[in-house]
């Protein structure tokens, strides 16, 4: 009799989501990364640049870069998180998302010449947060 396992190592990968993505905020120039980016990447560990394709300038890509140049990820509540107005709106502007929502950009989960590309055109628009701040009560 031959049988097929399923357990842990049977599941699925690739659902939306364990999908590596990266949330921007034009707005606040906020780059959030998902968990399963912040694993990829080792965002713990490393640094990462932003790289525009010259050529075609709505490709982006995210690249591993631990000198100077490099950006640090900080924790922010529950992700990690790069703020940069500029490189925000300079992608906005390049790729023609609207300005007025932020975006749940997918990366490809495998490099392509040592960078993981940014997939704009299935990028998932949410509305900016119309300013109204949560209240948190802290207790004692």
């Amino acid at each position: 009799m031959k049988t097929i396992t399923y357990g842990t190592d049977s599941i699925v990968k690739g659902s939306k989501e364990n999908r590596p993505f990266v949330s921007v905020s034009s707005k606040h120039g906020t780059f959030a990364f998902s968990k399963s980016l912040t694993a990829l990447l080792d965002l713990e560990n490393n640094k990462i640049v932003f790289k525009q394709d010259k050529e075609h300038p709505k490709n982006w890509y995210l690249q591993v870069d631990n000198t100077q140049q490099g950006l640090k990820a900080r924790i922010k509540q529950y992700a990690r998180i790069i703020q940069n107005v500029h490189i925000a709106r300079v992608l906005y502007d390049s790729t023609g998302l609207d300005i007025k929502y932020r975006y749940k950009i997918p990366i490809t989960p495998k490099m392509i010449d040592g960078m993981y590309a940014l997939i704009i055109d299935e990028s998932i628009p949410r509305p900016e947060p119309t300013g109204t701040k949560r209240k948190y009560i802290y207790h004692k």
